[in-house]
């Protein structure tokens, strides 16, 4: 079967091998192709380490991938304790009543988000051109009827909104901790 190959020698032109794959990133180059062809042993026996390799190049694949997922996963824990570590900071300035704290290494500070507009009373397409017909500002209309939230906002800020839609929608204003 082999053409005067030794064990050794297999290993070597393998790990040869190995290593033209890993600088041409996997791309079967025609460096990679010599060092296949210079590979002597028999056709069978060829294709069985071939075959072989092509596995072991398919499980270290496999391996990478589980760690990928095993590192998502340990990223996750860390995002899901520092949004631990946010709340608690929050509540303990909520119980001292405070807006900010901390010191030169290291605050927190609570800001406003920015206003947003919630809907009251669900708004379908009669009901939005109803609304058009007498207050056609807060009503857009391209290929469907949707609530102009900007123009709301901007009317709810300088007192302007129209009362009988001020019905149907509240302008909110949360607000975040943020870290420094």
């Amino acid at each position: 079967m082999t053409t005067g190959a030794r064990l050794y020698e297999l290993a070597d032109l393998r790990a040869r091998i190995d290593a033209e794959l890993e600088a041409s990133e996997g791309e079967l180059t025609p460096e990679v192709a010599a060092a296949l062809d210079a590979w002597e042993i028999g056709w069978p026996a060829k294709v069985q380490s071939c075959v072989l390799f092509a596995k072991d190049i398919e499980g270290d694949a496999d391996k990478i991938q589980k760690e990928i997922e095993r590192l998502r996963d340990k990223q996750q824990a860390l995002l899901n304790r520092r949004t631990w570590m946010v709340g608690y900071i929050g509540r303990c300035l909520e119980l001292a009543g405070v807006e900010d704290g901390g010191g030169p290494l290291g605050s927190a500070k609570f800001v406003k988000n920015p206003p947003k507009v919630e809907v009251l009373t669900p708004m379908d397409s009669p009901e939005l051109r109803n609304i058009a017909s007498w207050a056609p500002q807060y009503v857009r209309h391209e290929e469907t009827w949707a609530l102009d939230k900007k123009r709301v906002l901007e009317d709810h800020k300088v007192g302007t909104l129209d009362a009988e839609l001020a019905k149907r929608v509240k302008v909110v204003q949360g607000k975040s901790l943020r870290l420094k």
